[in-house]
C-alpha cells in the first residue's frame, strides 16, 4: 500500500500546483481584461477628440485661405488699377518718356509682388497662431 499512497501525494500536489496555476493565470485575465476595457474606452475618447480637432483645423484652413484669397485679389486689384491709370498731363518734358512709364510699371508690379508676400506671411502667421490655440 505504501507506493499508492506516494502516487496520491504527487497526484494532490500536482492538482494542487495546477489549482495554483490556474487562479494565478484566472486573476491576470481578468486584470487583463479590466485594462484592455480601459484602454478601448480611452482609445475611443482619445478618437473622437482627434477627428473634433480635424475638424476644428479644417475651418480655420477653409476661413484663412478665403481670407487671404480676398486680401491678395484686393492688393492685385489695387496695383492694377495704378497700372491703368497712366498720368494725367500729355505733354512730357522728360525727352524719354517710354522708358520712364516702363520703370514705372515695373515698380508697381514689383510693389505688387512685395505686397502680396507680406500678406501671404501675415496670413501664414495668424493661421499658425490660430492653429497652436487649438491645444
Amino acid at each position: 500500500m505504501m507506493p499508492y499512497v506516494n502516487y496520491i501525494k504527487a497526484g494532490l500536489l500536482a492538482l494542487l500546483v495546477c489549482g495554483i496555476f490556474y487562479s494565478g493565470w484566472h486573476i491576470g485575465h481578468n486584470d487583463y481584461v479590466v485594462f484592455k476595457a480601459q484602454t478601448e474606452a480611452i482609445a475611443q475618447k482619445q478618437i473622437a477628440e482627434n477627428k473634433a480637432k480635424a475638424e476644428e483645423q479644417e475651418i480655420i484652413n477653409r476661413s484663412k485661405d478665403a481670407e487671404y484669397q480676398a486680401n491678395v485679389s484686393n492688393i492685385r486689384n489695387f496695383y492694377n488699377r495704378m497700372l491703368d491709370n497712366p498720368s494725367s498731363s500729355t505733354v512730357s518734358i522728360i525727352p524719354n518718356p517710354t522708358s520712364l512709364t516702363d520703370a514705372k510699371a515695373q515698380y508697381i508690379v514689383l510693389a505688387s509682388s512685395c505686397a502680396t508676400t507680406t500678406e501671404q506671411l501675415i496670413s501664414l502667421q495668424d493661421w499658425i497662431n490660430q492653429q497652436i490655440a487649438l491645444k
